[in-house]
């Protein structure tokens, strides 16, 4: 629609595309579409080149920016952030400003160049007011990048009353989740447990269920609940669709050790036949072959008593088609029959 709006140079026209345009954007942004986000927003950044319109181009760099950031894409992420930063201040307000920054912080965090996260976050706190969210933020990189042991731990919970002071419940929930990484199992359980009943927050509802299920299933004395398995394969569902692929190939892992733990070889078939298809879209040929040879040398006599149907059938076809294309892998590691 905004294509074709450009092209008949009615101002009208493109200016009611552009916003139809930059709404669904953010509509899909705030519903945690992350890779249409991206794939939309980048669509509209070039074609919003072409007009005058300063406010639909700021609102949708910026939300290009977030949206690369939430899909891993930091340094292309940086570049977009900074550009949005860069146009005149009066298009933003003080807190979009700091908000983009706080993206900013934490993509340095994550990349541990911590002078730059810290320094960053200074000029959010200086757009912010005390105990504001972003003002947390600023604190919460500032604490994460300079502290650590009983000063952290300390630092962090203190941060984290504020955030629920201030009804932040992502921050609130990204700040616990800092804490179960340094904090005790039985403390990490509860925080886990807490995360994943704010159903709103589904990108920390899904680090959290992950984490949790990995630390279970890591130890021979606790068992998964039902609830949990089930949020476990939503979670799945949802990485598959926005192609996030470290936390996907997490989630893959804990499932897969559901599925050995409960000797549930056809789930481990079905499994292994739509991560394989998520894999090789995205050249991660060798975590494949890796899941393959699992499957392969450690089930594949009870895999040959399957019955051709149904599912079962679908899921052997592939195996067995994927078990002709990787005869590359040599007798070595894989012993064909």
């Amino acid at each position: 629609m905004l294509s074709l709006a450009i092209k008949t140079e009615i101002d009208l026209d493109i200016n009611r595309a552009a916003m139809l345009a930059t709404n669904f954007c953010h509509h899909l942004f705030t519903v945690n579409d992350y890779k249409n986000a991206e794939i939309c927003s980048e669509e509209i950044y070039h074609l919003l080149k072409f007009t005058e319109l300063q406010q639909y181009q700021a609102t949708i760099t910026k939300i290009l920016g977030e949206s690369l950031r939430m899909n891993n894409e930091h340094d292309r992420s940086l570049e977009i952030l900074n550009e949005a930063l860069a146009m005149d201040k009066k298009i933003f307000s003080k807190f979009e400003r700091a908000s983009m920054l706080s993206d900013i912080g934490y993509i340095y965090q994550s990349q541990e160049k911590k002078e730059k996260a810290i320094e960053t976050a200074k000029m959010i706190e200086q757009l912010s007011a005390p105990n504001s969210t972003n003002w947390i933020v600023a604190k919460y990189i500032i604490a994460e990048c300079s502290l650590e042991g009983g000063a952290l731990i300390n630092k962090l919970k203190s941060l984290e009353k504020l955030a629920q002071k201030a009804n932040a419940k992502t921050l609130c929930n990204n700040i616990s989740l800092s804490l179960c990484y340094i904090l005790g199992e039985s403390e990490q359980l509860k925080r886990f447990d807490s995360v994943t009943k704010q159903s709103t927050d589904t990108y920390n509802v899904i680090r959290a269920i992950i984490s949790k299920s990995l630390m279970i299933l890591d130890r021979d004395d606790l068992e998964m609940s039902e609830d949990d398995i089930r949020l476990l394969y939503k979670a799945y569902s949802y990485l598959y669709g926005q192609s996030m692929v470290d936390l996907f190939d997490m989630c893959h892992k804990a499932l897969w050790m559901i599925c050995v733990r409960k000797l549930l070889v056809s789930d481990l078939l079905n499994l292994f036949r739509h991560s394989s298809f998520f894999w090789r879209i995205l050249d991660q040929d060798k975590v494949e072959e890796e899941y393959f040879l699992q499957l392969h040398n450690d089930y594949n006599l009870t895999i040959d008593t399957f019955d051709n149907k149904g599912i079962v059938e679908m899921n052997l076809e592939y195996f067995n088609r994927r078990k002709l294309e990787l005869k590359k892998i040599g007798p070595a590691q894989l012993q064909l029959s």
